[in-house]
């Protein structure tokens, strides 16, 4: 059995106009939420990231005009998996975690006109990859620092637009003295079109930067798609959804001694039910 979501909140702790969550929930919920996109692809930056499911705490407070988050996490305690090469639909939640990471991350975000801007920041440890195509996890303590933006904006109560980008630094991760550096975000826009149509767009970009030729399951970081997705709602609670993913990345020949990178094109059609109760 794997958890997900298990935590707690109490918005105004000790009556300080502090909030608090604890238990373990997606630190990526900083900035956007990955359980109430509409799209059915999802922010693959976030996975890769691994800023999705963690164990901790998280302290915020509004200060003015500013909203501020302050937290520590240590892993979500979920097996690793390295399925890479696979449609994206597909790519899992756990795709890095090595469990039990210490991290202190954080975000302050203020109104620029009609955008909402924010700034994200974390600074953590994790164990470094080993193995054949770096599939293993080793026995030292790494770290990492990940830093990005995010940017919405709604317009008309009709489009949302919204964007993240973040940089991310591996020390020594497959090898000691060694450090890669990559980057991902995405962009989306959503329109509602009436109480039953809404219209979505997502487009998933990242670059594998150091990890290119290094024969690991992290050449698979390559992502260059566009998702587009039309919603529509029997009711306030279940929808129908039809999504087209648009894959802009060749598939690539094996170059290495073991399957890694971007070997097939993630190209779909999707077509489903959602629901919630």
């Amino acid at each position: 059995m794997i958890i997900e979501d298990a935590w707690f909140r109490h918005s105004d702790l000790f009556g300080s106009g502090v909030g608090m969550t604890l238990g373990q929930f997606q630190l990526s919920d900083l900035m956007f939420a990955r359980e109430t996109r509409l799209p059915f692809q999802d922010y693959l930056v976030y996975r890769f990231s691994n800023i999705t499911y963690d164990r901790g705490v998280l302290f915020d407070r509004k200060i003015g005009s500013f909203d501020i988050g302050l937290g520590l996490a240590n892993g979500n305690g979920i097996d690793n998996n390295t399925d890479l090469n696979s449609p994206g639909i597909r790519r899992p939640d756990a795709l890095f975690d090595n469990n039990n990471s210490k991290s202190i991350y954080g975000r302050i975000g203020n109104n620029l006109g009609p955008w909402r801007v924010g700034v994200f920041g974390l600074s953590g440890t994790q164990r470094n990859a080993t193995g054949p195509a770096g599939t293993g996890t080793g026995d030292r303590q790494t770290d990492r620092r990940t830093f990005g933006v995010d940017i919405s904006t709604n317009i008309g109560g009709k489009w949302y637009l919204y964007g993240q980008y973040l940089w991310n630094t591996w020390d020594d991760f497959l090898a000691e003295g060694r450090n890669e550096n990559w980057s991902g975000g995405f962009v989306g826009i959503d329109y509602i079109h009436n109480d039953s149509w809404v219209f979505s767009g997502l487009y998933n970009y990242a670059d594998a930067n150091d990890f290119d030729g290094s024969d690991t399951i992290y050449e698979g970081i390559d992502v260059n798609s566009m998702a587009f997705t039309a919603s529509y709602y029997f009711m306030r609670n279940v929808k129908g959804i039809i999504e087209f993913n648009v894959d802009f990345l060749d598939a690539r020949e094996q170059t290495g001694n073991f399957f890694t990178g971007h070997l097939s094109e993630e190209n779909y059609v999707l077509l489903g039910f959602d629901a919630a109760f």
